[in-house]
């Protein structure tokens, strides 16, 4: 949407359906502007109807397999052998949901295991008793969105805690719900069933005890693993869990290591992503300063929020002359091109 509103040509490519991960998400209540909420489906078909709206050109059910980055431009490869040039490339690829990696797994996938949870399943679960694991907050926004459907919900977590994985507002209203329950220092070893699920194995982490216990919906919710193997027969460094790598230890922001492409989330490194939260807890700077002070004064009104600072930088770059021999293709970069190149991707 950005890309297209300064007036880039601007294609995403997308192998699914517009949305990715956060689509299939039953309400996204943190997101700034939606005070009451907004289901993950709703929110995607928005931000497609503005891009499309400037501009944007969107290829659903296309598939990239392989991307070339020369000097000027970098190309990306499509499965029906479209070939797309670009001067940028935004790499937004995402994750698949990670597996519990049991045997039989896969057997009772649709018949009584689900990665995440959808908004049709809400319904299908009246008088049951749901299990979820994982303990961040895409389990516990799965646990409120059955709290008024399922009969018992209970919420299996490897830590001693919800507090350093899920977000305060959801911990109080599970601890508020009285049809939720949290079982720490546990976790799924195995499945039991024949045509479906219908029991699972229990074990406390502490005293290695197991228990066998009825189930028939369980529902996993323990992260995901991200779609990055392309970046290795391009070059493009990733860490050791597979997050592209960006920011300080490459000396730029959100360049990685390949010119000509920006990581986007959720495929950058964990720890750049920290960085980035960190950096704008500090006071702002006086050039930042003097910006808010400009804009009020041209603007009329109350004073706004500090520009960060890869926007004052922009704003200086953009006034000047684009060196054809930029060694990086940096955020100034991509608003100064000709056309941007987005790849995203949709979790199986």
């Amino acid at each position: 949407m950005y890309g297209a509103s300064d007036g880039l040509k601007t294609v995403v490519v997308e192998r699914g359906a517009v949305g990715g991960q956060a689509g299939s998400s039953s309400c996204i209540e943190n997101y700034l502007g939606f005070s009451k909420g907004i289901s993950g489906a709703d929110l995607a078909e928005r931000a497609r109807e503005q891009a499309c709206k400037f501009g944007a050109e969107i290829l659903l059910a296309r598939k990239g397999v392989r991307g070339q980055f020369t000097a000027g431009k970098g190309a990306g490869y499509l499965e029906d052998g479209t070939k797309i040039i670009a001067r940028a490339s935004i790499c937004a690829t995402g994750v698949e949901y990670r597996r519990l990696g049991l045997p039989n797994e896969g057997r009772f996938l649709g018949a009584g295991v689900f990665y995440g949870a959808g908004v049709s399943e809400a319904s299908l679960l009246k008088g049951e008793h749901v299990y979820i694991v994982g303990g961040g907050n895409s389990a516990g926004q799965a646990a409120m969105h059955f709290v008024s459907t399922a009969k018992r919900i209970s919420i299996v977590i490897r830590e001693d805690s919800l507090t350093q994985t899920l977000s305060k507002y959801l911990i109080d209203r599970i601890q508020a719900a009285p049809n939720v329950e949290v079982l720490l220092r546990t976790e799924v070893t195995a499945l039991h069933g024949d045509h479906a699920l219908d029991e699972i194995t229990l074990v406390d982490r502490t005293s290695r005890q197991e228990r066998r216990v009825p189930a028939h919906w369980l529902f996993v919710c323990i992260g995901g693993v991200p779609q990055t193997d392309w970046a290795q027969d391009v070059g493009i460094v990733r860490d050791e869990t597979g997050y592209l790598v960006t920011g300080p230890r490459l000396d730029h922001r959100r360049e990685t290591s390949c010119e000509l492409a920006l990581g986007a989330r959720p495929v950058l490194s964990g720890n750049e992503r920290a960085r980035r939260v960190r950096r704008w807890r500090r006071p702002p700077r006086f050039s930042e300063a003097v910006c808010v002070g400009r804009r009020r004064r041209r603007h009329g009104g109350g004073v706004r929020a500090p520009l960060p600072p890869e926007a004052v930088s922009r704003s200086r770059d953009r006034n000047a002359t684009s060196s054809p021999s930029c060694r990086t293709a940096s955020e100034a970069d991509l608003y100064r091109s000709t056309s941007a190149f987005s790849v995203s991707g949709r979790c199986a």
